[in-house]
């Protein structure tokens, strides 16, 4: 019998950071890459199994949806709260990732009630590489710790 594979949305517009990142994602786990929020948004309404998403959480906004989003200053965690009942009912673990202050995006996530619990915020800048693998994984170790948890 095979062993399951792990499957993770990874989501930036910066190719450089995506092009680094998913090699070193690659190696460790199944990765679907999304470069725009459209593709994201689809991606989560699909039937993929997902276990782990990063997602930048400064975007290039969808159409029409720049007030909402700070005019990209915080286009991925309005993708988040979009896809928040996938990511709850799925139980998906939640990297974002960020070149504003964890906290700023702490405090957006607390002000559109996201489960902060559930996330992991950290800068683009303060994870090595090599260490991003890590970091997932310890993301969906504690999703499933709190599976049937209320």
């Amino acid at each position: 019998m095979s062993k399951p594979v792990n499957r993770i949305l990874f989501i930036d517009d910066d190719k450089y950071f995506a092009r680094i990142y998913l090699e070193k994602l690659s190696a460790h786990f199944a990765v679907d890459y999304r470069q725009d929020v459209e593709g994201a948004l689809a991606a989560f309404q699909s039937a993929t199994p997902y276990v782990a998403t990063v997602v930048d959480a400064m975007m290039p906004p969808p159409e029409g949806c720049e007030m909402e989003t700070s005019h990209g200053a915080s286009t991925g965690i309005w993708l988040i709260k979009k896809v928040q009942k996938e990511i709850e009912e799925r139980n998906i673990a939640v990297v974002i990732f960020t070149n504003l202050g964890a906290e700023a995006v702490i405090e957006e996530c607390k002000r559109l009630q996201l489960p902060t619990d559930r996330l992991t915020v950290t800068s683009k800048y303060a994870v090595p590489s090599d260490m991003l693998p890590y970091l997932v994984q310890h993301a969906i170790s504690r999703a499933h710790s709190e599976e049937g948890v209320s």
